[in-house]
């Protein structure tokens, strides 16, 4: 977040630990043909990934970024990302603190 760029959690499995972390600007763009109104994908087909297991026999995760780079700029305000709105009002005075 501190870098203008938003992550969210794409796939999660319990049953391994594993967890696949991606921007939130992945994915496909939605075709707009099957719609009767005129809508827009944020999505942009960004490649960032990160993935992070966490072994039985290990009290630690380990990571792996499979592609450390975006498709799109990094968002210069905060608040206009949808995906930042969803924090409280502390948790948004910290990312802007950070931020800085």
């Amino acid at each position: 977040m501190a870098q203008g760029y938003a992550v969210s959690t794409l796939r999660f499995n319990m049953t391994h630990n594993q967890i696949e972390i991606g921007c939130d600007r992945s994915g496909t763009p939605n075709d707009n043909k099957n719609h009767s109104k005129t809508v827009t994908s944020r999505n942009l087909d960004c490649p960032f990934r990160l993935y992070s297991r966490k072994y039985s026999k290990s009290t630690t995760w380990t990571r792996k970024v499979k592609d450390p780079g975006h498709s799109h700029d990094a968002t210069e305000n905060i608040m206009a990302n949808p995906a930042f709105r969803k924090f409280n009002v502390k948790e948004t005075s910290q990312i802007a603190q950070i931020s800085e």
